[in-house]
């Protein structure tokens, strides 16, 4: 695959394929041409953190709050940071923040349930997970994820009702 043509979408390619020295120059670049780029800096934040450099992403991540608070993938970004730190508990309340400001966001659900299950809380993780199929019903890991939790939470019926039910239906 090629990278794509605006240092933006260059710099995600190179995040999502582990190149961090090559998304931070795209990055650099992209907010060369807009500085303050709320979406860039949430990205760097994102980097900088995947890359462990906490402190970095924490400037990253709270200017790209100042710039744009109430948006959705800000908010869930600085739950990944305080997630990536080590603080369950703030990454929890900034990914349910991000789910208040756009319950669509597929990711930020997926990363709320993932707390709540690692945190023992599995039926409220269901809930994010059961929200997950219902927003990409045709994904096999979001049934896989809502039964794993539901079997947790001690639900194993219900988990084989509602997979059963989607394989009817997708």
């Amino acid at each position: 695959a090629t990278a794509p043509p605006d240092p933006l979408a260059r710099a995600a390619f190179f995040f999502v394929a582990g190149q961090f020295a090559v998304a931070r120059t795209e990055l650099d670049a992209a907010l060369r041409q807009q500085p303050g780029d709320a979406a860039a800096l949430a990205l760097y934040a994102r980097v900088e953190a995947m890359a462990g450099v906490a402190g970095a992403a924490q400037s990253r991540i709270d200017a790209a709050l100042k710039a744009a608070p109430q948006n959705a993938v800000v908010l869930m970004t600085q739950g990944v940071v305080r997630e990536t730190v080590g603080d369950d508990d703030g990454a929890r309340g900034w990914y349910e923040k991000a789910v208040n400001a756009d319950p669509s966001l597929v990711e930020a659900r997926l990363l709320l349930g993932n707390v709540a299950m690692r945190n023992g809380k599995p039926g409220q993780a269901a809930e994010q997970y059961r929200q997950l199929t219902r927003l990409e019903p045709d994904k096999g890991e979001h049934y896989a994820r809502l039964v794993a939790a539901l079997t947790a939470d001690g639900h194993c019926e219900t988990a084989l009702r509602d997979v059963n039910a989607a394989l009817v239906e997708h």
